[in-house]
Order: C-alpha cells, then sequence, then structure tokens
C-alpha cells in the first residue's frame, strides 16, 4: 500500500485516507497532487508541452530560413533582371542584323533596321541600371556578335532612284542613281537590279558597283546604269543598294 506523511503530524498514513488515523487531521484533496500516479501523469504533461515548444521553435526557424532563401532568390533576379534585358536587346540586334543581311526588299529591309536601332536605344538606356561588372559582361558580349551600326545607318542615307527602263533586242538597259542625304561618305557601293515578266515572275537579276573607290559625300548625287541581258517578256525591274563601305 502506497504511504506519505500526514502533514499535521508527519505520521505516515495511507496515501488514500481522507483524514489522519493518529492526529485526526483532515487530508485535503489538493494535497493528492504529490502521489506518484498525478506525478507521473505530470511528467508526461511537462514533457509533452516542452516537445510542442521545441517544435515550433523548429517550424518558426524554418519559416525564417525559407523567406531569407526566398528573398535571397527573388533579390538575385532582380539585381540580374536589367543585365537579362540588355542580352535580350543584343540578341535581337543580331536576328535583325541577320535579316537585313539575307533581305531582298527594301521595305522589309526598313522594318529590321527599325528594330534595330529601337533595340539599339532601349540597350543604350539600360546601360545606366547596370553594375559596373555587368556593364563589363554587356559589353563583351555585344563585341562578340560582331554587329554594324555604319550599315544601318548608311542604308537611311543613301537613296536610290530609277531613270528609265528599256530593252533592245536581248539586252535590258536599266538608269538609277543615288543620292547621299547623310552626314557621312560612303565607298564601294553595291546596286542590284531584278527584272520581273508580267506574272510577276524573276527573269533575271545584275550587280554593279555604282560607286567606287571615290565615295559618294554628303548631298551627292550619282547616276548609273545597268546593261543586262535578258531572256523572256520584260515588264519592269527595281534596284536596291546591297553594300557599302
Amino acid at each position: 500500500m502506497a504511504l506519505r506523511k500526514c502533514p499535521n503530524c508527519g505520521k505516515e498514513i495511507s496515501i488514500n485516507s481522507a483524514s489522519c488515523f493518529y492526529c485526526g487531521a483532515e487530508i485535503n484533496a489538493e494535497s493528492n497532487i504529490n502521489s506518484p500516479q498525478n506525478s507521473n501523469a505530470g511528467n508526461k504533461n511537462s514533457q509533452t508541452i516542452k516537445k510542442v515548444v521545441r517544435n515550433k521553435k523548429s517550424l518558426i526557424a524554418i519559416s525564417i530560413a525559407i523567406v531569407l532563401l526566398l528573398s535571397w532568390i527573388i533579390g538575385i533576379n532582380v539585381h540580374n533582371a536589367p543585365m537579362k534585358k540588355a542580352m535580350g536587346y543584343i540578341d535581337t540586334m543580331a536576328k535583325c542584323q541577320d535579316a537585313i543581311d539575307n533581305e531582298t526588299n527594301r521595305d522589309l529591309m526598313a522594318l529590321e533596321i527599325t528594330s534595330f536601332n529601337a533595340s539599339k536605344s532601349s540597350l543604350n538606356r539600360i546601360k545606366n541600371e547596370l553594375t559596373e561588372r555587368q556593364l563589363a559582361n554587356v559589353d563583351a558580349y555585344l563585341e562578340s556578335k560582331k554587329l554594324d551600326d555604319n550599315n544601318m545607318g548608311a542604308f537611311e542615307d543613301l537613296k536610290i532612284e530609277t531613270a528609265g527602263l528599256s530593252k533592245d533586242g536581248d539586252y535590258a538597259y536599266f538608269k538609277g542613281r543615288i543620292k547621299n542625304v547623310g552626314d557621312s561618305t560612303y565607298s564601294n557601293v553595291k546596286v542590284k537590279a531584278i527584272y520581273y515578266d508580267r506574272n510577276k515572275e524573276v527573269l533575271t537579276t545584275d550587280e554593279i558597283y555604282a560607286v567606287g573607290g571615290e565615295g559618294i559625300e554628303p548631298n551627292e548625287t550619282v547616276q548609273f546604269d545597268f546593261m543586262t541581258k535578258v531572256d523572256g517578256d520584260l515588264k519592269n525591274a527595281r534596284m536596291q543598294i546591297m553594300e557599302w563601305d
């Protein structure tokens, strides 16, 4: 039988006694809290509470770590966003230049040049948002693409006009002129003539250097002539500038 001491006389009595057998003192029910059974239950509750507290602390620590990690990732993305945009503008410029080099339609070339120049302007603006290291990487990437800005300007500066088309026998005579409306001098300007029949099918093409090494200066106009052998029913023709220095 489990025993305990009476809080009044100190004699050992049954743990379940409502009063002391020796002195008659009443034993309060609250005094039973120190019984072995209650003590074990209290220990278990205490351990459970401590475990819950530890789990909560662990969850808080994990949550803080996740928030810090996400903040770091977002910070990196925000930091690198201008650089990614700059690289995108350079890629667009490179695609436009490839299209211009392979395009034969002057109107489509003009659209590609407009896109090239727009991307170039956007690139120059966003460079102000780059760090010194990012700027160095962007400049290196731009150099690797070997873009030629001068060709874009020359396309707008050199204006070509047709001055007459005729055919005598097997030969077509196609007259034209180039005017330099820009501020730079251009040399070795190659012009292409394209001849069409009534169905707008290409009969043949021809190329000449309308301007040689002497160059064409600002506000200067240069005339030139094609003499091209053309088989078929010639209806019309057009000219376009192909290259220059």
